[in-house]
């Protein structure tokens, strides 16, 4: 639901999701066949205000009540190297953004945009190891993520542009309920910073 105010300057955006999950898995041995069901389904929000001070320039402000449901191979695995956890639940965060986007030429074919973005996750998933080969997802300690991504766009006329974009996110393990001793440092193997530059040329037809 999107509300538009101060001559539509201010645009004000409400929404709501329904997430639904239902897992069912066998495991069979010589001995017994066991069945695992999890069940899970909720409804989360978001709110975002976005202020246009003109065409080009604006900055805006999101949070969102978020859900992030496994997908099939955290679940059940590989059937190789990824043992199958069916008793994983879904991850929850509070997602707070804040961006600011402009041009900064006159000519307006060079445009910069700028996100900071905060994030407080439970039941993270993450993969462990497990035995000599294998390893398992499972829900791990409660994360804070604080990060901040640049975004460089160049337009090179013929429908052409440029984009560049720079984030660093310094991930911290916030509660541990398996080692206390690590609340406060940094989260493993995960990447802090991401680079990527990519080409974009549109064709229309004749």
């Amino acid at each position: 639901m999107g509300v538009s105010l101060l001559n539509k300057k201010l645009i004000s955006e409400t929404f709501v999701k329904n997430y639904y999950l239902e897992t069912e898995s066998a495991s069979l041995n010589f001995s017994q066949s066991l069945t695992e069901k999890l069940f899970d389904r909720s409804f989360r929000w978001g709110q975002s205000f976005k202020y246009a001070f003109d065409q080009d320039t604006f900055v805006r402000v999101s949070y969102e009540d978020a859900i992030r449901i496994p997908d099939a191979e955290e679940f059940f695995g590989d059937n190789l190297f990824i043992l199958p956890n069916p008793s994983l639940r879904p991850e929850s965060s509070d997602n707070l953004n804040i961006g600011f986007s402009t041009n900064i030429n006159s000519s307006k074919t060079i445009f910069a945009e700028v996100n900071a973005f905060y994030r407080n996750t439970k039941d993270f998933i993450q993969r462990f190891p497990l035995g000599l080969i294998n390893s398992i997802n499972r829900n791990s300690d409660s994360q804070e993520v604080k990060g901040i991504e640049g975004n460089i766009k160049l337009n090179l006329g013929g429908n052409t542009s440029i984009r560049g974009a720079l984030t660093f996110q310094d991930l911290r393990i916030k509660e541990s309920i398996q080692n206390p001793n690590l609340e406060g440092s940094r989260s493993p193997n995960i990447p802090y910073y991401f680079t990527n530059l990519s080409i974009n040329k549109e064709f229309k037809k004749p």
